[in-house]
């Protein structure tokens, strides 16, 4: 498993309220700096599995799961996906707005750390 966001790949994601979100599938990387920002996580789905996305700051590492400082609520009603592990300038905006978080003012996209990314 890659050191990318701190050894969070398939922890179970749980709200800070302590309810379960979904598995973490992927660590997302900002395009231009290689800086984790997002965290994949699986929400299910009946024909393609869905993603949803917390920001990788807002999570930590609590025995075998994880903990992100929002209610379930918040994280599922944001942007959700079933992209093949890019995200867009806008997705990623839409992301930090969603989240109340500064963006930053070169803003790019976001691709799942695994993925090689040609430019």
């Amino acid at each position: 498993m890659s050191t990318i966001g701190g050894g969070l790949l398939g922890r179970t994601l749980m709200a800070v309220n302590g309810e379960k979100i979904g598995r973490i599938d992927a660590i997302y990387v900002n395009s231009a700096t290689g800086e984790p920002e997002w965290v994949a996580i699986n929400l299910g789905g009946l024909i393609a599995t869905k993603h949803g996305f917390a920001p990788v700051t807002e999570v930590t590492g609590q025995g075998d799961h994880a903990v992100v400082a929002y209610d379930r609520n918040h994280v599922r009603h944001g942007l959700n996906t079933k992209s093949e592990g890019v995200l867009s300038p806008a997705e990623n905006q839409a992301l930090y707005r969603h989240y109340g978080l500064d963006s930053p003012t070169d803003l790019s996209g976001s691709h799942d750390a695994a993925v090689k990314v040609t430019r």
